[in-house]
């Protein structure tokens, strides 16, 4: 790690070459008077500084809404690959016996993967609290952050600084090490869907040669299918929006459980090789939802590791320019503090709700 004193002159560098930066984009801009551009040029300077200086969490609400709705749709989806029935075609002796391997192991595979959701569920839900413990440590050092910046106490403020900075860096580290857990559920379900699509393509001539398909059940079923994937984007939209309440919540969710049901009893109906391609088919169609779901979850994942890394940038800065930062800087981080106290609170409170909503919706 760098020196304070070196750190000190590599972030004097940064400011005057932000200035300098600046100064060059402006001087091909409308002309404006010397007076006026000087003045715009120190109210955007002191701008850069409150916001390098700010102890706020910015945008880890949206973030953590995101992260919120994709468990939730990622557990459905879940949920319903594993209750899918086993495939038997010992006794169809129209299927070829490479073919009849193939779909008994993708099946498998699809299951083993979709129940790895419950590792990385876990350790994501871990991350979360990170941001309720830190929340716990800021509350805890506010007013020994507030009175050393009343009294200039530089040597305290630094000593209180450096603990959150420390807990910022670790909690992005941990961040950093979900993400390739997530890409590599990923990476499975990605290889299952491909799998599961070739074995459908394999069966249906076997079907349409050998016994015929019943395509208006089809249409029943991919019309549920369809309620199912429109009323889990209204989850997902309701509770990354923050709209999500008791009552709208159960709606959607008395949505999706009337059509599973339907599904369920419209495949009852098919038997031999017709009952392996549904269930092939359903379970594709699921894990080839649960991409979606797990795309928007590592996006969020990546963006919350951001977050974290933009405060260890900011925190730092303030760590390393305690002793030279300016008074009316100084007098503007003790009015950021108190807002920045409200708002990890708030953030806390959010993270809370999240956590008892996703538990409730998977009891």
């Amino acid at each position: 790690m760098l020196q304070i004193g070196e750190k000190m002159n590599i972030l004097y560098c940064k400011k005057k070459l932000l200035i300098l930066t600046f100064g060059v984009l402006t001087s091909y801009a409308i002309p404006i008077s010397s007076a006026a551009a000087q003045s715009n040029q120190v109210t955007i300077s002191q701008k850069n500084q409150q916001d390098m200086y700010s102890l706020r969490p910015v945008e880890f609400k949206q973030v953590l809404a995101q992260t919120g709705s994709s468990m939730l749709v990622m557990k459905s989806y879940v949920d319903n690959i594993q209750a899918q029935p086993e495939i038997h075609v010992k006794c169809i002796q129209m299927i070829p016996e490479t073919l009849r391997s193939g779909m008994i192991q993708h099946q498998k595979n699809a299951k083993e993967h979709a129940s790895n959701w419950g590792k990385v569920e876990k350790t994501i839900l871990e991350t979360n609290q990170n941001i309720i413990q830190f929340n716990e440590k800021f509350q805890s050092q506010y007013e020994r952050l507030s009175m050393a910046l009343q009294q200039k106490q530089t040597g305290q403020l630094q000593s209180h600084i450096q603990d959150l900075f420390l807990a910022i860096s670790q909690n992005k580290k941990e961040s950093d090490q979900l993400i390739p857990m997530l890409q590599e559920v990923q990476s499975n379900i990605e290889a299952d869907v491909i799998h599961l699509k070739k074995d459908v393509n394999l069966l249906m001539p076997i079907i349409n040669s050998e016994t015929g398909w019943r395509s208006d059940l089809q249409d029943q079923i991919n019309a549920n299918r369809e309620i199912i994937k429109k009323n889990k984007d209204i989850l997902w939209d309701l509770i990354s929006s923050g709209r999500a309440n008791k009552d709208n919540l159960a709606a959607a969710r008395k949505k999706i459980a009337t059509a599973e049901e339907n599904i369920q009893n419209l495949t009852a109906n098919l038997s031999g090789v017709q009952s392996n391609v549904a269930i092939l088919t359903d379970t594709q169609n699921n894990m080839t939802d649960m991409i979606e779901a797990i795309t928007m979850a590592v996006q969020a994942l990546q963006q919350l590791s951001t977050q974290w890394s933009i405060l260890q940038l900011k925190y730092e800065a303030v760590l390393n320019a305690i002793n030279t930062i300016d008074p009316e800087i100084l007098e503007w981080i003790q009015s950021d503090l108190t807002i920045a106290q409200k708002e990890w609170q708030d953030l806390t409170n959010y993270a809370e709700q999240l956590q008892g909503l996703y538990t409730t919706e998977n009891k």
